[in-house]
């Protein structure tokens, strides 16, 4: 009789620890977390999915929305963690976080502070997307996608997917973290946008060691995504022989030997650009000869898409490709006599190659 009493208690022992009462509270005591946004007057937005079991408490919220927020003004993170807790009156998780939108306004050392503050917080993975918006984070996290579905966010979704942009410019927090900690290398964000159809990123923001950022130019951008070999899909048109042809399905490899002087860092910069045929004249037959003409002029457009973004690097005094942390860690004397603060902006000299591919598919195959 002993040890029937001894089974049955053990049994309810744990079954009452499996019901999460221990030390974590149900998914009905708790708010789950997969965006946060940060404006330039400190006002903190709070993304959560709308589960009936998360914000059957919260009055205001209906059931039919796909997200709800919350939203507060603070000083710091913890403070606006805390004073959101408080309003939503349950456990906020932020094990799930999947993207901190912050406003383009604020500084280097602002955005630093945020995710400092973020990374010190020991249950938040660091591996959460990044990004900046000129206009009102609030307004952007919100904004409905037919892709979304809860509690997947559909911008954090945005970066993961393979065909919805021409490169890959995400940021990972841990990225960020890692390029705003080390000398040689101007940390970078995308600049998040409202299109017609959802967001869209199409532009990056540098972030020098003091002051804000600086916006890169549409042109000068897509030349970044090429020397730093990101772009997946990219497309334009070139001219063979006063003809026109478009080139798609462009996708790139580069690769860079650095050197540091303790006036300025040397990058050989050799990049392979392949891509198809897209569309051509009308009267014209796409042999392979023509194939190598236009392989040759793309290979000149991306050089010269190349060439602008490294003038516009030298302009803003900023190394968003970290060419200087990677030279001073191959020589170590010669980066000892620099200031830390000014390896990134130590002007480049670059010497580019890029050798344009056309593949044997596309409006002729």
């Amino acid at each position: 009789m002993m040890h029937r009493w001894l089974r049955i208690a053990m049994v309810a022992i744990l079954l009452f620890g499996l019901t999460g009462c221990w030390d974590q509270r149900s998914i009905s005591q708790r708010a789950v977390v997969v965006a946060v946004g940060v404006s330039a007057h400190n006002l903190w937005t709070f993304v959560f999915p709308n589960v009936t079991t998360t914000v059957s408490s919260l009055s205001s919220i209906k059931a039919s929305d796909e997200f709800y927020d919350l939203s507060t003004k603070a000083d710091s993170w913890s403070q606006a963690r805390t004073r959101i807790q408080r309003e939503a009156n349950h456990q906020i998780s932020l094990g799930d976080l999947q993207l901190l939108l912050v406003s383009a306004n604020l500084t280097t050392a602002q955005v630093a502070q945020i995710v400092d503050a973020i990374n010190m917080d020991g249950t938040i993975p660091a591996s959460f997307w990044i990004a900046a918006s000129k206009t009102s984070p609030k307004t952007l996290l919100l904004q409905p996608s037919p892709q979304s579905v809860v509690p997947t966010f559909y911008l954090a979704d945005y970066f993961t997917c393979y065909g919805c942009h021409a490169a890959s410019l995400g940021v990972r927090t841990w990225q960020w973290w890692d390029r705003s900690g080390t000398p040689g290398v101007s940390p970078y964000l995308p600049l998040v946008s409202p299109g017609r159809h959802g967001a869209l990123v199409r532009q990056l923001l540098v972030y020098r060691s003091q002051g804000t950022p600086r916006l890169m130019p549409r042109k000068v951008t897509q030349g970044f995504e090429y020397i730093m070999g990101h772009v997946t899909n990219g497309a334009f048109p070139v001219t063979v022989d006063g003809k026109s042809y478009g080139v798609s399905r462009v996708r790139d490899r580069a690769h860079v030997n650095v050197m540091l002087t303790r006036q300025f860092v040397v990058a050989h910069i050799r990049i392979t650009a392949a891509g198809v045929i897209s569309s051509a004249p009308i009267d014209t037959m796409i042999t392979r000869n023509i194939e190598l003409l236009v392989g040759q002029a793309t290979g000149r457009e991306v050089l010269q898409r190349c060439l602008t973004t490294i003038q516009w690097a030298n302009q803003t005094k900023t190394d968003p490709f970290g060419y200087a942390k990677q030279a001073a860690w191959l020589d170590n004397e010669t980066a000892a006599e620099i200031p830390p603060p000014k390896l990134s902006t130590l002007p480049i000299h670059a010497f580019i190659s890029v050798r344009g591919i056309i593949r044997g598919e596309g409006v002729a195959h």
